[in-house]
């Protein structure tokens, strides 16, 4: 039997349903996740994480979404400072990630990120339903950490890559 790559179904291996993520991730590409404990989340600011919420998911995601992390619980996530940089705790992320072209956001938006919650954005900024688009929902667009399934570590196919995160300055 032919096999084109490895199978997303395997609870570390899941594909990347949308294009939310350009260009750090693309669209098929199979990402391997450390899946930790199940339903528990140690997310930290810039991991790219696999959630499951099908509340929020919609076309080919099966449920599943691929964003990076933001803010963690008792963050304050603003756009933007003067300069356009998104802030968190009052200083500015530097986002090498974020699509060429893209703004860090064209929505402002300043949210506390309440306990056992993360404030997420995908790094495609104008094309990512992401925190942004929900922040009239309850939880202001954060969602609950323990919807994180795996800490992404890499792309394993088509092509071999680690994942890259924010920092601050």
């Amino acid at each position: 039997m032919r096999r084109d790559g490895p199978p997303a179904a395997h609870p570390g291996v899941r594909a990347v349903p949308t294009d939310s993520m350009v260009p750090t991730l693309r669209p098929g590409d199979r990402l391997l996740a450390d899946t930790g404990w199940p339903g528990r989340s140690t997310a930290s600011r810039g991991d790219v994480v696999v959630l499951a919420n099908p509340v929020w998911s919609n076309g080919p995601s099966d449920g599943f979404l691929v964003k990076r992390v933001i803010g963690t619980a008792g963050d304050v996530v603003l756009c933007c400072d003067n300069r356009g940089r998104v802030v968190v705790n009052g200083v500015p992320l530097v986002e090498p990630y974020v699509a060429p072209g893209d703004d860090p956001s064209d929505v402002p938006f300043s949210v506390r990120v309440p306990p056992g919650a993360l404030f997420v954005l995908g790094d495609h900024r104008s094309v990512s339903a992401d925190s942004r688009a929900h922040m009239g929902e309850p939880g202001g667009g954060t969602v609950p950490a323990r919807q994180v399934r795996g800490i992404v570590v890499g792309v394993v196919y088509p092509r071999l890559g680690g994942v890259s995160g924010a920092s601050s300055g």
